[in-house]
């Protein structure tokens, strides 16, 4: 085959293979000759930005295909299988292999053709969605039967997309192999490093709280406040071993943590721990007192109120506006003069505006004892009176 054909004079000459491109090197070696080095290193950089936008253009244009590909086929296994997962993971009773194929109308090879981790996309979507659900009992067996699993552990294996594999692990949640995660433990990169640590506290069998007392007292751990307080309400569900809590807030150094950590001993610690709440009122960082007046309220124990009442003297200005919103909430109608009174004693006007709304909130004779107190200062604070009138039509309306 002729690749080029050369007309001299009256002779033809015929080129092949390599001897086509030699041709026009040396065509343009001969062109650009009779040029200045400059100019000719001038028209070298613009031919090699060229090639270099040629070759970046088909890149992006393959990624962008790939990108365009994988939302179909997202979307398409979304359509497919989200009723049928949603079906299997609000099931209460726990399911059988087969089960789960008969929910998906698909044989043992019917979910080979999408992979694993387009179901763990899949699964996280819905998962979100039900969020207020900690526990689902066929989770980990519809992620074995679907390949998530596998797809998940290939690529921790592989060390390809670990931060958005481990986000989905935590996010499921999802059991895995404890020594994959280990890997990741001590990585360089300190997010996926807390993601790992966060996903070994579900997978340990031995010691799964080792690195969760240890990171608390990093910055990043408030990050991840939402993905703990899954996993430990995921472990308290099915009765699983739980962290001191307790122990964990008293030593926590980062006092924001420590709060948090407090607020979640309401939810999933033992009852031991859970009435010595009160100890942390005279605890020396201010966050902590104002979470354990929010843990006791949400616990709603008959001694809390008396409990609340009796630390609020020591407090400072701050956590004396979370004590009088917590007592209100106990709906009690004990305290009502000790509103008025702590009304008229207080110099700030916004513990005195939020002590007007917790007294008018707080029961019928705290609203009358409202009403008297509107006529007693006359005009002082006539409207901050005003105002929380209004805003109780609005939210009864």
């Amino acid at each position: 085959m002729t690749l080029l054909l050369a007309n001299l004079d009256s002779y033809y000459v015929e080129f092949y293979g390599m001897d086509v491109v030699m041709y026009y090197i040396y065509s343009i070696r001969s062109f650009m000759q009779q040029y200045s080095w400059q100019v000719r290193l001038s028209f070298s950089i613009i031919l090699v930005c060229i090639l270099v936008m040629l070759m970046l253009m088909v890149l992006f244009t393959i990624q962008i295909r790939r990108r365009q590909q994988h939302e179909r086929d997202y979307e398409h296994c979304f359509a497919t299988y989200s009723e049928a997962f949603i079906e299997i993971l609000e099931e209460p009773t726990v399911l059988t292999e087969t089960q789960i194929l008969e929910i998906c109308d698909e044989d043992d090879n019917g979910f080979r053709y999408y992979d694993g981790l387009l179901f763990a996309e899949v699964l996280t979507h819905i998962r979100m969605s039900m969020n207020d659900t900690l526990y689902f009992p066929n989770l980990q067996l519809l992620c074995e039967v679907t390949g998530v699993r596998e797809a998940v552990e290939r690529r921790l294996k592989e060390r390809k997309d670990v931060f958005r594999v481990l986000q989905m692990v935590n996010t499921l949640p999802l059991k895995i192999n404890e020594g994959l995660l280990a890997i990741y433990t001590s990585h360089s990169n300190k997010q996926i490093s807390q993601l790992a640590r966060l996903a070994y506290c579900m997978c340990s069998q031995t010691e799964p709280y080792q690195y969760l007392i240890k990171d608390i007292n990093q910055p990043q751990s408030t990050w991840y406040c939402s993905t703990i307080h899954r996993i430990l309400g995921w472990k308290r569900v099915q009765n699983l071993p739980m962290p001191p809590l307790f122990m964990s807030a008293s030593i926590c150094e980062n006092a924001q943590m420590a709060a948090f950590i407090i607020e979640e001993t309401s939810y999933w610690g033992t009852e031991e721990e859970k009435h010595n709440l009160v100890k942390f009122f005279n605890d020396k960082r201010i966050p902590c007192r104002i979470a354990a007046v929010r843990a006791l309220t949400r616990l709603g124990y008959a001694e809390a109120e008396d409990q609340i009442y009796n630390a609020y003297e020591s407090q400072p200005q701050i956590v004396r506006r979370e004590m009088i919103k917590a007592l209100a909430n106990f709906h009690s109608g004990k305290y009502i003069e000790f509103f008025a009174e702590q009304y008229k004693t207080t110099p700030s006007h916004t513990s005195r505006r939020n002590i007007l709304e917790c007294l008018y909130n707080y029961c019928e004779a705290g609203r009358i004892r409202f009403e008297t107190l509107d006529k007693e200062t006359g005009d002082q604070d006539a409207v901050f009176f005003s105002q929380i009138r209004t805003l109780a039509k609005l939210k009864s309306a």
